[in-house]
């Protein structure tokens, strides 16, 4: 009588093993897209700055003012590549003396 419940006891346990790698299979598959999609969002925000660059620097010069200039052609904000100078240490200040 005993072996009798072991078995139908690990039968249904076997079930139940099944049932629950089934459901963990599925879950993972799902934690699995939105991990990808998570990424795949993170991928197009990092490619996009140089478009949202363009659009911020479209709508300044939309709004820029030339106070007392009055409408000159080629009065215009600079893109930012064209003013940026790289900045870099002169090691001549760090010796002693």
């Amino acid at each position: 009588m005993i072996g009798l419940g072991i078995s139908y006891g690990a039968k249904l346990l076997q079930l139940i093993h099944r049932g629950n790698e089934q459901r963990l299979e599925k879950w993972g598959e799902a934690v699995n897209q939105e991990i990808d999609r998570a990424g795949e969002t993170a991928i197009a925000a990092i490619t996009s700055v140089d478009e949202r660059y363009l659009a911020c620097q479209v709508e300044d010069c939309a709004f820029a003012r030339t106070e007392g200039l009055g409408k000159i052609s080629g009065i215009f904000t600079p893109m930012l590549d064209q003013v940026f100078v790289p900045l870099a240490l002169d090691r001549s200040a760090c010796l002693p003396g």
